[in-house]
């Protein structure tokens, strides 16, 4: 007669470590006060989860921006990190206005203009950067409310869509490279936005 299955893990979720999550405020405003909640699922892995290094998560907010969204996207980001399988990754997502991310457009691009989503990874060129360290999302706000608006969605979704982007990039997608590279990334982007 075979051996039982070890159990996955003898503590209850309850009890699991979150990842270190930061958020920095920038302005004049206090960080309002959130209710708490619940840990996110933990995905299914050979490793108990008291085991496997956590996602670190830094939320920069620069100027007033909405202390719930940073801690929303806080929260997806490490669901997503952690759904990936990147446990011991690092992530920051840095929320501006327009005007700061016109000049990030400026000064990276060439466009002069602002736009909804920058990433900036840290693994790309000579030297790299170590295992795990990713990069910067940037997020402008003010767009992201306005496209929210211009699709009937909240800003929430609306910056956890510009999150999965911006993510995505850093994990090498590039949807200008081709039609098709653009057509798997889209795929993605839904895979990763059910997980939410």
């Amino acid at each position: 007669m075979p051996p039982d299955p070890a159990p996955r893990s003898a503590k209850p979720r309850s009890a699991l470590p979150l990842p270190r999550i930061d958020v920095v405020q920038r302005g004049r405003r206090p960080p309002a006060r959130l209710p708490p909640r619940a840990p996110d699922p933990a995905p299914r892995s050979a490793k108990p989860r008291s085991a496997l290094p956590l996602p670190r998560i830094d939320v920069v907010q620069r100027g007033r921006r909405p202390p719930a969204l940073a801690a929303r996207l806080a929260r997806h980001a490490r669901r997503i990190l952690r759904g990936l399988g990147l446990d011991g990754a690092e992530l920051s997502v840095v929320l501006v206005a327009d005007r700061e991310m016109r000049t990030l457009n400026r000064r990276w691009r060439g466009r002069d203009r602002p736009t909804d989503v920058l990433s900036f990874a840290q693994r790309e060129g000579r030297g790299g950067a170590p295992d795990g360290l990713l990069g910067d999302v940037v997020i402008s706000v003010d767009t992201a409310r306005r496209q929210a608006r211009q699709r009937g969605e909240t800003l929430g979704r609306e910056a956890d869509r510009l999150l999965i982007h911006g993510l995505l990039h850093l994990l090498g997608y590039d949807h200008e490279r081709s039609a098709a590279e653009a057509r798997r990334m889209q795929r993605r982007e839904r895979t990763l936005a059910r997980w939410l």
